[in-house]
């Protein structure tokens, strides 16, 4: 059983997280198999929605009343469906990479196509630099050429300086369509 749960306090377990994908798990009979997917997405993806809802209603009126600086949530990867939800309410804004897309399907996160009242960045602090990423740091293929077989890259002709230039126009150009008030608040 430990293969599948954590034991957090006496007598109290909780399940490890993407049980599906281990080895025991695909073991199991199906009755078993069923039982603890279902508890492990009923605990995941259910129980907490009102703890952290809750959490949020607390902290984030303090964080906001304290300072004038905006407030931006990481709201990448895998999140709890409340959170997109209590970041609208308290006007959160999110975080946008250009190289980790919502959509698997996508290669690119082109920064015309974020939502309003969000921050674009090149990288996070859990990849590698855009330099090393563009120069194949993390792959056999550099990211040049992948780059060039989607059509920005087809469009900018195949020039490296082009991917440099659009980079830096994309994400600049984007704070024109913040609503003035936040982009007082920016510039203020």
């Amino acid at each position: 059983m430990k293969k599948f749960v954590l034991d957090l306090y006496e007598g109290g377990y909780a399940p490890h997280f993407n049980i599906e994908g281990s080895l025991s798990h695909q073991k199991l009979g199906g009755d078993w198999k069923n039982s603890l997917y279902r508890f492990s997405f009923e605990y995941f993806y259910k129980w907490h929605q009102d703890i952290w809802r809750q959490s949020a209603q607390r902290k984030f009126p303090r964080m906001k009343a304290a300072s004038r600086m905006l407030i931006c949530g990481e709201d990448l990867g895998l999140l709890a469906p409340v959170v997109p939800e209590v970041m609208r309410q308290f006007n959160i804004m999110g975080l946008r990479v250009q190289r980790m897309p919502a959509d698997p399907a996508q290669y690119y996160y082109h920064p015309s196509t974020y939502e309003e009242a969000t921050v674009a960045t090149t990288s996070t602090h859990d990849m590698p630099p855009l330099r090393a990423w563009w120069q194949g740091f993390d792959s056999s293929k550099t990211k040049a050429e992948e780059y060039y077989s989607t059509n920005e890259g087809k469009e900018n002709g195949g020039k490296i300086d082009c991917f440099w230039w659009n980079t830096l126009i994309n994400h600049s150009s984007r704070p024109y369509d913040l609503p003035n008030d936040q982009l007082e608040r920016i510039i203020d």
